[in-house]
């Protein structure tokens, strides 16, 4: 018999499957009437992106300093790493969403899928149907789906789009 140490979940992940009768355009227009230009917009989400890069910059430079003083470097030098690759994907989404052109039906759905994906909600078209999936590592309640899929559910619910809510635990 083994003795188990530590954090023990019975939760499980999940997917989370939101199916919306809709037409990309009238997609974005929602969104845009719901949230407005200002966040929807090239300018707003890089300042987003801009300003998690800065804040991982800092954690670096933190874990240079502590990595030298430390008696446990190895540990910190895999944060580093994981921050290090997260300062690099920073860099390239901020290269991205600067060449889009916002003002073409093309730019601005590129855009609303980066901005969606950077909330780790991703969306796809099926048809005549356009789905939005996300995803939890651990899951025992509604608390636990992503608060910005909760809004864009509640929203579309409230402008009467047909919608269907699937949760498919792993």
């Amino acid at each position: 018999m083994k003795l188990r140490k530590g954090f023990v979940s019975n939760s499980s992940s999940a997917s989370f499957i939101v199916t919306l009768t809709i037409s990309e355009k009238k997609f974005q227009e929602l969104l845009i009437e719901a949230f407005g230009y200002e966040y929807f917009s090239v300018d707003s989400f890089l300042k987003i992106l801009e300003s998690d890069l800065k804040e991982v910059e800092k954690q670096i430079l933190k874990y240079n300093k502590t990595i030298k003083k430390s008696n446990i470097p190895d540990i910190l030098k895999n944060f580093k790493r994981w921050d290090l690759e997260k300062a690099n994907s920073l860099t390239k989404q901020i290269a991205q969403v600067k060449k889009l052109n916002e003002e073409t039906f093309e730019g601005k759905k590129e855009l609303i899928e980066k901005i969606l994906s950077y909330y780790e909600i991703f969306l796809t078209k099926e048809g005549e149907k356009l789905k939005l999936l996300s995803g939890t590592d651990m899951f025992n309640s509604y608390e636990d789906v992503p608060d910005f899929l909760k809004i864009l559910i509640t929203m579309f619910n409230f402008k009467n789009i047909k919608l269907n809510c699937e949760t498919i635990q792993d």
